[in-house]
């Protein structure tokens, strides 16, 4: 019962998320690596040249990892979104606003898993979704850096979880939160040194 709040944030995020969708307007980094997308759902765009890692574009169209210091997360969860919203400067906002909804949603997680009460976790999630910072890295280039702190909040509720499993589940905790670890790590480099 303590997640209803979260559709509170959910709308907080929403409509300052939505409001002037299309600005600042689309520049390089901004969409990288989501244009990458469009070499998979735009036919005509399987030439377009891709600013990928050496080695790292499977087939000529699938990347692994697009630069030494990001992988391509975001090119993934973005494609089934791309391919439901389209290819545009305002479905370009909405899948990254489902990151950031990712975001508010596992750190609404780490805090209640903390032991915060529900109105406490819901109130400091409405602050970070109407903090103009947040908002804007959801619109320029720092969503790539931000959407893997999902996958650091998710380790955080898992690790947490594995400190008062019995030892089967305590393994199963840590692994997961491991692997959300390493996800977040291969999102951007520099949750690497949230591992200690």
């Amino acid at each position: 019962g303590g997640w209803w709040p979260f559709v509170l944030v959910a709308a907080a995020y929403m409509l300052v998320g939505t409001r002037e969708i299309g600005l600042p307007g689309v520049y390089m980094d901004a969409v990288n690596p989501d244009y990458l997308v469009a070499r998979i759902l735009g036919p005509a765009a399987h030439g377009f040249p891709a600013w990928v890692a050496p080695g790292n574009d499977l087939l000529h169209r699938f990347p692994v990892l697009v630069g030494l210091h990001h992988g391509s997360g975001q090119f993934w969860l973005g494609l089934p979104l791309f391919a439901i919203f389209g290819m545009s400067v305002t479905a370009l906002r909405i899948v990254h606003m489902c990151f950031a909804l990712a975001v508010l949603a596992a750190c609404y997680a780490a805090l209640l898993r903390g032991g915060v009460t529900r109105w406490v976790a819901t109130g400091a999630a409405v602050a970070l979704a109407l903090d103009p910072a947040f908002i804007f890295a959801f619109r320029t280039q720092s969503y790539i850096t931000m959407a893997p702190f999902a996958l650091v909040m998710l380790a955080v509720v898992a690790i947490t979880r594995a400190r008062g499993s019995d030892p089967p589940m305590r393994w199963k905790w840590a692994t997961a939160a491991g692997v959300a670890t390493g996800f977040a790590v291969w999102g951007y480099f520099i949750y690497a040194f949230f591992v200690p």
